[in-house]
């Protein structure tokens, strides 16, 4: 999300670039598509793509940071 530009800031703080190259489309991974690419990534992730979890009644997110079982790390 830091590589995204908010429009409350633009000009105040520097995106953050995505490193690595995307995963192929059309020989996608086992797990998640961004394991790469994320500085939270965890063997789960590589392993199994994560299920939509609900984050409130109207937000779902496929991220195995979101189990309830997940170490709680910086994201915001």
């Amino acid at each position: 999300m830091k590589s995204v530009p908010n429009p409350e800031r633009v000009g105040k703080e520097k995106l953050k670039p995505i490193m690595g190259t995307p995963p192929d489309l059309l020989s996608p991974p086992k797990g998640c598509p961004f394991y790469e690419r994320c500085e939270y990534s965890m063997k789960v992730c590589r392993e199994s793509m994560p299920p939509f979890f609900e984050i409130d009644e109207n937000h779902k997110s496929a991220c195995w940071l979101n189990h309830k079982d997940a170490p709680k790390v910086g994201i915001n």
